[in-house]
């Protein structure tokens, strides 16, 4: 659907997932072959679950951390996808 809206062959998105697995494998490589953005991407995520658990076993306020840190990790991810599509386009 994204693709056919970009007017495109593969979305940014394609191969995330994809990337994703590998990247619990630990498959540096196969992830970037799936989608170039799948490692970065899940680095952020991994860190921003890191900081998820350390909040919540701390008992830190939840609204003063917690909440930057997910708008950070949504622009990440937001300005990695626009990159792509323009660089697909």
């Amino acid at each position: 659907m994204v693709s056919g809206l970009l007017g495109v062959e593969r979305c940014p998105s394609c191969g995330i997932t994809t990337g994703f697995a590998h990247m619990t494998r630990g498959n540096w490589s196969d992830a970037r072959a799936a989608n170039p953005g799948a490692p970065v991407l899940f680095v952020v995520w991994a860190l921003g679950a890191m900081f998820t658990a350390a909040v919540g076993l701390l008992g830190m306020d939840l609204i003063r951390y917690e909440i930057p840190a997910l708008l950070a990790i949504l622009i990440i991810a937001f300005a990695f996808w626009i990159v792509a599509a323009a660089a697909l386009a």
